[in-house]
């Protein structure tokens, strides 16, 4: 879990839109019996439409600017998969990211 809520806050503080007056990452939990729900919201400088579908594929980078190894979203998304949750994001260029984050409870019935 560490890896994937590390890897969802560092990658806003990255790709922060210098350009805007302030940045924000807003970052909620939702916990409850069934699954635990992440929501991690930025105003950053976004992802482009036709990078969108490549996001979390090994060594991808979506914008010139990535100087991390384009690993980060590829380990979260098979820690997610090996975990039997799912994440799906909503994102436009110049406008921001959010990510949504939904992993079962692992507890037994």
């Amino acid at each position: 879990m560490s890896s994937i809520i590390q890897n969802l806050i560092e990658n806003p503080i990255k790709y922060q839109d210098y350009k805007k007056k302030e940045s924000y990452l807003k970052i909620e939990f939702n916990i409850n019996d069934k699954e635990a729900i992440f929501t991690f919201e930025d105003n950053g400088i976004g992802i482009p439409l036709q990078s969108q579908d490549k996001i979390f594929d090994m060594f991808y980078r979506a914008h010139k600017v990535a100087t991390g190894s384009g690993l980060g979203l590829y380990i979260t998304k098979v820690v997610i998969d090996r975990l039997k949750g799912k994440i799906d994001f909503y994102a436009r260029e110049n406008n921001g990211c959010k990510f949504i984050v939904i992993i079962p409870n692992q507890l037994p019935n």
